[in-house]
């Protein structure tokens, strides 16, 4: 068994309650896992500076592991991240930021109420793509169909019964009592 496989098979579905803390210097946090912000507009970055810099309370920070299929992670965040950015607008987050390197999903924002729904959103996509849309081998096992047993031909004389013709089968008749083959 592959390493992959097993990373697969451990993979939990985030559960509620989520981990959420407050955070008084979540600009220092967020520089520190999106590499100073390098991979985001110089928009973006400049309203997100102005969003943090001028809030008078804490900002609330969640996080949660994200599935261990690369292909359900590029699907959930989208192309371009889009999933991510449309989370971010919906609910009025600071930003939502997928760590490559510790695979997590980290979200910021100004309060409890906006973290956790943006967190539901992001789990339905992961139940979404783990569970629905792209289950891997690993996590749904398939149905195991029962053994037919045979049917053996009896000596007392009894006939063989057996799947091959339709002599098992009633006829068809019509609404006048007429039978219909």
């Amino acid at each position: 068994m592959s390493s992959q496989t097993f990373n697969q098979q451990a993979y939990q579905i985030p559960t509620k309650p989520y981990y959420l803390v407050p955070t008084i210097r979540p600009l220092e946090e967020i520089c520190a896992v999106t590499y100073n912000l390098t991979f985001v507009s110089e928009e973006f970055r400049n309203t997100l500076f102005f969003r943090i810099g001028d809030r008078a309370w804490p900002t609330t920070f969640g996080m949660f592991n994200a599935p261990t299929n690369i292909d359900a992670v590029k699907m959930i965040i989208g192309e371009d991240g889009y999933f991510l950015k449309l989370t971010t607008r919906a609910c009025d987050l600071d930003i939502i930021w997928h760590d490559r390197k510790n695979n997590m999903f980290l979200f910021w924002g100004p309060c409890i109420y906006s973290v956790v729904q943006a967190m539901n959103q992001i789990r339905s996509r992961i139940i979404k793509y783990t569970v629905y849309v792209n289950p891997t081998q690993s996590r749904i096992q398939p149905i195991q169909e029962p053994q037919q047993a045979s049917v053996q031909p009896q000596q007392d004389g009894i006939e063989d019964i057996s799947d091959d013709d339709d002599d098992d089968m009633p006829a068809l008749i019509d609404s006048d009592g007429n039978i219909v083959n």
